[in-house]
């Protein structure tokens, strides 16, 4: 069985592919068999977001969990602002920003849930002094 070449595709070497451009994004297709399911970019309403946090007593990590089912952790101690913070202020934990951000209210400290799993726990340049 030959294999199909699509003929929109004008490249033979991967490295020679077009770059993913808005433009790109704007005609591109997704389909199932010969069907079109949907045309353009994914809405962003499709992102995965944190659905609810919380401090674990026992390991002493902050849990979050997201709309796909993950749940990823982190130590504090690792954290800009959260450094030295007790255990009662860790518990405040929310999820706010539509799940985009945790809140921790009596600290006034907030962090970008994207950038968390990216492994981002401070302010650009900013790294953990903590090592163990």
């Amino acid at each position: 069985m030959t294999k199909k070449k699509n003929p929109k595709i004008s490249c033979q070497d991967p490295d020679d592919a077009p770059p993913l451009t808005q433009e790109w994004f704007a005609k591109a297709e997704l389909r199932e068999g010969e069907r079109v399911v949907h045309r353009d970019r994914p809405r962003a309403d499709f992102a995965h977001h944190a659905v609810s946090a919380r401090f674990d007593n026992g390991t002493r990590r902050i849990e979050v969990r997201m709309s796909s089912g993950i749940l990823f952790s982190f130590d504090p101690r690792d954290a800009y602002g959260l450094e030295d913070a007790a255990d009662e202020q860790l518990a405040e934990v929310e999820v706010a920003g539509a799940g985009g951000s945790l809140h921790f209210p009596s600290l006034d400290a907030d962090f970008s849930v994207p950038r968390l799993l990216e492994g981002h726990l401070g302010p650009m340049g900013w790294s953990p002094g903590r090592r163990d």
